[in-house]
């Protein structure tokens, strides 16, 4: 009988190892994924190459990526639009919903459209939330704080208050 227990006891346990394994290369997953957005947004935008993002790199290319992805040139950005820009890009979770709710954040005036001044002033917002020690500088533990890392740290207007 002991013998049986023992068996079933072992067997348990690895089970129960198999899983944490299981749960921690999920986790080593999402971690290297955050890790490879994190990066791509820092080779994007650190245009002095010194390792950080200043509040100027990161506006200039906030601007330029509302350009890029304002397919139409009307000044706006629409679902369809915004779904194409970087921020959106690669996702594994349900892009629509996560976009519609950035959207939303932004869209200040609830017209349906993110107009260039309200993304900008969006951008602004979440640059100063995500500037943790407040140097005017971004790392890469800033940026991965961004909601554009983790869409689903929902901040109103972006500020996190």
């Amino acid at each position: 009988m002991f013998k049986k227990q023992a068996i079933v006891a072992c067997a348990g346990l690895a089970f129960a190892l198999m899983a944490c394994s299981g749960a921690s290369a999920a986790h080593h997953a999402r971690h290297s994924a955050e890790y490879e957005k994190v990066s791509q947004l820092i080779r994007m935008m650190d245009k002095d190459k010194n390792g950080v993002v200043t509040k100027d790199e990161f506006m200039q290319f906030a601007s330029a990526e509302f350009d890029r992805v304002d397919a139409d040139k009307s000044g706006g950005l629409s679902h369809r639009e915004f779904s194409r820009s970087v921020y959106a890009h690669g996702r594994h979770y349900a892009e629509h919903e996560n976009v519609a709710e950035i959207i939303l954040l932004m869209d200040k005036d609830k017209n349906g459209v993110v107009s260039k001044d309200e993304y900008m002033s969006f951008m602004s917002a979440e640059f100063d939330r995500i500037d943790a020690d407040k140097t005017g500088t971004l790392t890469r533990e800033e940026l991965s704080n961004s909601i554009f890392v983790h869409p689903q740290q929902k901040r109103v207007g972006g500020t996190g208050k």
